[in-house]
């Protein structure tokens, strides 16, 4: 054990901490203010250090600190290498430095450094970043996460180990969850488009006090349909767990695509394109292979009930046409059946029994293993879909990662596709959204307390849908532009790279080095469009995808008006043309998340630069140079680049920008108070965390889920229990010999379609399954004219025509 590891870690007293949120159209800004006080040490000239996790893919887009009465000291984004370099040497001179760095190994925990601190004196610490909204059809609206600790991590990782810091052994500012007596102020303001009004407001996580129609910062405007805030109710609490805010919308509206004119960078652009896979008809698809990975480790120890219960409901949904096998890993892994199964009456039965063994007893995490042997044994002639169940606690996140999108990307069309679904209050969202993005899969996370069956059933219905990834994006142009009028972006970069690219030459590593050197690691040219992500992930139904599109200024002569997604598939969806709005005020926020998610790509061994790996012998380093573009252009961190900012003795600012941290541009038209006849008032309320039991419905579905066999039937010698769930008695068929099982599965559909629409989510594949066994016992008897399609409004017995009604 080294020093470091020694010393007894010594945390700053806390006295104030703030969160401000603003919602706007697709996009949040988040300031995190944090006030402490160096009050445990007697040397001066201390130097301290602050973790703190954020949610996976976000921007920090601002930075500031200070210390005592001293002037705030304001961050600006250097090369990693650089700004480390300016800090040491800052650090030796007795000046006031503070330094904000992402973590090289997980992307969600960064790490501030504050140098020179005196006895006595107070630091106040300012964060900004910007993070896409998640769309949650389960919800009908948008899912809002403040991760309030780093997740454990199973292993060891230098990067976020406690240092020795100089002055003061071992002092951290502490995450939010740590000491009780630390509590927080959180508030929400949203303001969404017009046309686009917000239903209701909920967290399943805290206790929450809403205000309808108004925002914080505007409390005494008139009342607006798309506008409304949220606070804790008590003021402050106790973040032990993530905070998850719920929007429940009205209707939130067709795809759009939104270009923003930069403030500041002249003649650049960005397009943010909002791509709902709703819109998209998908058709069926080869049977796959699906293969359920299920964390037991020492960690998941308080979430097995939450695991068994989903993958219940995973094994009662799936169609008879699958083959599945289950997977449980911790530090080694087992495997149910040496090869999948097909999908039977015994395999089913043994399944269920295996789960009834399940415990929190393979000690460590590594999941790497896990999928390995899992693809090792994969059935090829079939496509393989792995469910992968976790909480994410693992420190080598890299390796898994690679080994994930390497594999995807060797099988291409049909091949390998991974989900995950994050389990528990101390989930690692890095690892489970890296993980669905190497594997071109969904990732949905579930707390204690949160509903998990819509999300289980949302994860199934996404591994039992065709891939349709790699879509092309294709802007379009007015009509008086050059030739250019349909851009392909996908071909863009290769037509563009040589008549219209940007060459930049910069070092990465000497700030005095020649810049007159033309070599690989000196000079690069980069395209005048830069898609991001580079390859457009996969739709899925109930999903939302964002694309962006970084455009220089070479361009700025051609006008696009809209963009067009196609499938490269015969077989796939119809292209969908989306128009362009173009946003009334210049601004930032659009070209950093976009720049941010192109350096996701690159720190993730994905995009242009790794498509071009035959052309270039040093690959890695390509990827570097150009994440240090991206992030020293629009002022965004990324593992290549850090935020630095240092005072001189005499109070004046080396890297100043003498503005503070403002709120975010609107990324749609500032909304308007709505002048209607019927203009709601603002309202206050209070909403409680559920703590009980699933609505009536809810538990009905479930029930009648748990009560069906593995075929789809359900157990007619069991009437008493069916009457007890559906509240009627089941009336004897109208079809003369008619089989018992197919007429009680006709009823419990109607049930199901008539009595509980809204938990549609939740019992569609199980209704699917149904459907499928009354088509085979009607083929069976030569009956199948007695079929019909229905209307749209459930299936039955239509007694004027005498036929069976399944809608499809």
């Amino acid at each position: 054990m080294n020093l470091q590891s020694r010393v007894r870690q010594q945390y700053l007293p806390l006295l104030d901490s703030e969160a401000h949120t603003t919602i706007l159209s697709g996009t949040s800004k988040t300031v995190l203010k944090q006030t402490f006080v160096n009050a445990l040490s007697s040397k001066n000239n201390a130097e301290c250090m602050y973790k703190f996790p954020l949610y996976d893919g976000v921007s920090v887009v601002g930075f500031k600190c200070k210390i005592g009465t001293k002037p705030a000291l304001c961050g600006l984004v250097k090369e990693r290498g650089k700004a480390k370099a300016i800090f040491d040497a800052t650090m030796a001179e007795g000046d006031n430095v503070d330094l904000l760095a992402q973590a090289p190994e997980v992307s969600d925990t960064f790490t501030t450094r504050i140098g020179n601190v005196q006895v006595g004196e107070g630091i106040f610490d300012e964060i900004a970043y910007i993070g896409e909204l998640k769309h949650d059809d389960d919800i009908e609206g948008i899912r809002f996460t403040i991760p309030t600790m780093i997740a454990p991590r199973y292993g060891h990782t230098e990067s976020i180990s406690p240092p020795c810091v100089a002055g003061l052994a071992g002092a951290m500012i502490p995450p939010l969850d740590h000491h009780p007596d630390n509590r927080i102020r959180i508030t929400i303001d949203i303001v969404l488009p017009a046309g686009i009004y917000i239903k209701g407001i909920e967290s399943l996580s805290h206790l929450i006090a809403v205000s309808m129609g108004t925002i914080s910062i505007a409390a005494q405007a008139t009342p607006a349909m798309n506008k409304a805030s949220a606070t804790l109710s008590q003021g402050a609490a106790v973040l032990e767990k993530d905070f998850v805010l719920f929007i429940h919308l009205k209707d939130p509206g067709p795809p759009k695509a939104l270009l923003e004119i930069h403030s500041t960078i002249s003649n650049h652009r960005a397009l943010m394109i909002t791509l709902a896979a709703s819109k998209f008809s998908f058709s069926s698809s080869l049977p796959p292979e699906i293969i359920l990975i299920a964390d037991r480790s020492a960690s998941m120890q308080h979430d097995i009930p939450m695991l068994v219960s989903a993958l219940k409901v995973f094994l009662k949904s799936m169609l008879t046409s699958v083959r599945f096998n289950i997977c449980s890993f911790g530090t080694e892994h087992t495997f149910l059946w040496t090869r999948s199964k097909s999908y039977t009456n015994s395999a089913f039965q043994e399944a269920i029994q295996h789960l009834s063994t399940f415990e929190a007893n393979y000690g460590g995490t590594e999941i790497l293993k896990a999928i390995q042997a899992t693809i090792e044994r994969r059935l090829t002639d079939l496509p393989l879909d792995i469910i992968l169940f976790t909480d994410g606690q693992i420190a080598d996140q890299g390796s898994s990662f690679t080994y994930v999108n390497e594999r995807v990307e060797k099988t291409k069309q049909g091949g390998i596709r991974v989900f995950s679904l994050g389990f528990g209050n101390k989930v690692s969202h890095a690892v489970i959204e890296r993980i669905a993005r190497a594997g071109k899969g969904l990732c949905l996370a579930v707390q204690d307390g949160e509903r998990l069956e819509k999300s289980v059933t949302r994860i199934l219905r996404g591994a039992l849908s065709p891939d349709y990834g790699d879509s092309i994006l294709e802007v379009k142009y007015e009509q008086d532009d050059d030739d250019f009028e349909l851009l392909e972006v996908t071909e863009s970069m290769e037509k563009l790279s040589s008549s219209e690219t940007e060459e930049v030459t910069t070092s990465l590593s000497d700030p005095g080095s020649d810049h007159k050197d033309k070599s690989l690691r000196d000079t690069h040219h980069f395209p005048q469009i830069i898609q991001a992500p580079h390859k457009i992930p996969s739709l899925f139904a109930a999903a939302k995808t964002t694309v962006y599109l970084l455009i220089g200024p070479k361009t700025i002569q051609r006008n696009p008006t809209s963009v067009i997604l196609r499938s490269p598939f015969p077989h796939g969806p119809p292209a969908l043309e989306i128009p362009i709005e173009v946003l009334t005020e210049r601004g930032t926020t659009i070209h950093q998340l976009a720049a941010r998610k192109a350096a996701q790509d690159l720190e993730e061994s994905r995009g242009r630069v790794f498509d071009d790996a035959n052309k270039v012998a040093d690959v890695q380093n390509l990827a570097e140079k150009e994440a240090v573009r991206l992030g020293e252009t629009f002022q965004i961190v990324n593992k290549w680049c850090s935020f630095v900012a240092v005072s001189s003795k005499d109070g004046r600012e080396i890297f100043i920008r003498n503005t503070t941290l403002q709120q975010p541009t609107l990324l749609a038209q500032d909304v308007k108070a709505e002048s209607i006849s019927n203009a709601p008032v603002a309202t206050t309320t209070t909403t409680t965390p559920p703590t009980s039991p699933p609505n009536p419905n809810l538990k009905k579905v479930l029930a009648l889920i748990d009560f069906q066999c593995f075929d789809g039937t359900w157990n007619t010698d069991s009437k008493n229990m069916l009457l007890d769930i559906l509240g009627f008695e089941i009336p004897n068929p109208p079809l003369d010999g008619a089989n018992d099982e197919a007429w009680v599965k006709m009823l419990v559909v109607k049930f199901l379609e008539e009595r509980m629409p809204k938990e549609k989510d939740v019992w569609g594949l199980v209704v699917k399954k149904a459907r499928e066994y009354v088509r085979k016992y009607l083929e069976t008897r030569g009956e199948l004219h007695l079929l019909a399609r229905g209307d749209g409004r459930g299936g039955g017995w239509d007694r004027k025509t005498r036929r069976l009604v399944i809608d499809d």
